[in-house]
């Protein structure tokens, strides 16, 4: 259980640190709001790396590449998804995406998107979705947000959450 609310922690950490780094690029958005995440054994603290290092938002961002399109920049999906993160191009024109074969462009988008995502949910769900269900925001948000996952979409994130708790772990 403490594992389950620390990775929610981490997630919500990775989120927020991201939009710093988009704000600061001029992009305006707003933090990912933090339910109260609570043990048995009380409040949990922020989250850190094992070595209480922060978290680095760069590596989860890795974690979801690395699961959509194997880190490729010029990835293109069956259904004509695009970047390294496959984003669709109606979703990558909605958020005025710039180029997506460029990184920082794919990135800016993926979080944007994601963040998105992730508010919705913990608006309708009142808690912070665990790294499963972040990556179903990610690859099947209207089945996520109905907590109706595939076994493929599972499968996906419990992949990214492994890669996520890898990349977080050392």
């Amino acid at each position: 259980m403490r594992r389950n609310l620390m990775v929610l922690a981490l997630a919500v950490g990775w989120f927020n640190a991201s939009l710093a780094a988009v704000a600061a690029a001029g992009v305006p958005v707003k933090p990912v709001p933090v339910v109260a995440l609570k043990s048995p054994a009380g409040p949990i603290a922020p989250a850190t790396t094992k070595a209480d290092q922060p978290l680095d938002a760069a590596k989860l961002m890795q974690a979801l590449s690395l699961i959509e399109s194997g880190d490729r920049d010029h990835a293109v999906g069956k259904a004509g998804e695009v970047s390294r993160y496959q984003i669709m191009p109606f979703v990558w024109r909605e958020y005025k995406g710039g180029n997506p074969r460029n990184p920082t462009d794919a990135r800016r988008v993926a979080i944007l998107i994601l963040t998105d995502r992730m508010q919705e949910f913990q608006a309708k769900h009142r808690r912070v979705p665990t790294l499963v269900e972040t990556y179903a925001l990610w690859r099947s948000p209207a089945r996520a947000m109905e907590l109706r996952l595939s076994a493929s979409v599972k499968e996906c994130g419990r992949r990214f959450a492994s890669l996520a708790s890898d990349s977080v772990a050392g």
